[in-house]
């Protein structure tokens, strides 16, 4: 690829498929201004196996068809950063039900058994997040899905900073998931994984203590559709473009790979609503890549369970 000449405002657009076609809705950054003020949102929680207790801000879709978006923040922030910049209610109004969570350490995450709360994470924390908050978060889209209110086999995760690295290790482990030994053949098998569509990461670190994500790249053995923004800060260059480097050496990415200029001193979840030409291509990749995609609902209960065996 040639080389590019930077914009010292400029971030940029790594999308993995061809996006810029698809359009999802004509005007988003209004779209964002109108859903957020009217929005239909309720207040939830879930617990953690190591006893944290995560809020949520859940819109749900109420249609046994409708994809899942679960929105991640970055350090520091909380779930309500997906309110202020009109993502959230926006991806409601446009047919997903969409999940924001308190991750733990952040916002009014607490943990019930240590009276823990908002503290700079560490890297057990950082672990934890992969192995039990996104865990916890996916049972409760089990719930939903299995009472008809979503499709959790259509699930796109859009993660800013921080998360990114947390978002790939989660979708690592769900693909690498076995089904249940439930039928004569794996084909038949129902699944316990694979819910993960598409991944949007916003100006990602490239790792975190503890979390390797260089090793989860390689370990999806079906990748994900990725969306990666590069801030303008030249560390967040440095990291998309380690980043860049390791999902185009997977077979296959390099004929699927779209670089992207957009023009934005902004990063991570502020730039959402800043700028139409962002908007447009993000919404074009989630209608393509998980709201687009024919996967009719199916009960995902074990049929050992089903039948009480």
């Amino acid at each position: 690829m040639p080389a590019r000449r930077r914009l010292p405002t400029a971030g940029r657009f790594i999308a993995y498929g061809l996006i810029a076609a698809a359009v999802l809705v004509p005007a988003p950054c209004r779209l964002f201004a109108q859903a957020a003020a009217k929005s239909n949102s309720v207040e939830e929680h879930v617990t953690t196996v190591d006893g944290w207790r995560l809020p949520i801000t859940y819109f749900p879709a109420r249609d046994k068809e409708a994809p899942v978006a679960i929105l991640l923040h970055t350090q520091g922030e909380n779930r309500l950063v997906w309110m202020r910049n009109g993502l959230a209610p926006a991806l409601a109004k446009a047919g997903f039900a969409v999940v924001t969570v308190d991750l733990r350490k952040h916002g009014e995450a607490k943990n019930t058994l240590t009276g823990e709360g908002a503290a700079e994470p560490s890297t057990h924390d950082y672990k934890a997040m992969v192995l039990a908050d996104l865990p916890a978060v996916k049972s409760f889209l089990f719930k939903e899905h299995q009472d008809g209110q979503l499709n959790m086999a259509k699930t796109a995760i859009i993660a800013a900073g921080m998360s990114a690295p947390i978002a790939i290790n989660f979708a690592a482990q769900d693909w690498a998931l076995r089904p249940f030994n439930d039928a004569p053949t794996l084909a038949a098998s129902t699944p316990r994984g694979q819910i993960v569509k598409a991944l949007v990461l916003l100006s990602p670190e490239e790792k975190l203590t503890g979390v390797a994500t260089a090793a989860a790249i390689r370990d999806l053995r079906v990748v994900p559709v990725f969306g990666v923004l590069i801030g303008h800060a030249p560390t967040e260059e440095r990291n998309a473009k380690k980043m860049h480097s390791s999902l185009s050496a997977l077979s296959g990415n390099e004929k699927r790979m779209l670089i992207k200029d957009v023009d934005s001193p902004r990063t991570g979840a502020e730039l959402i609503g800043r700028s139409q030409q962002f908007d447009r291509l993000m919404f074009g990749f989630l209608k393509t890549f998980v709201l687009d995609l024919e996967i009719p609902w199916a009960n995902r209960q074990s049929r050992l369970l089903r039948t009480g065996g």
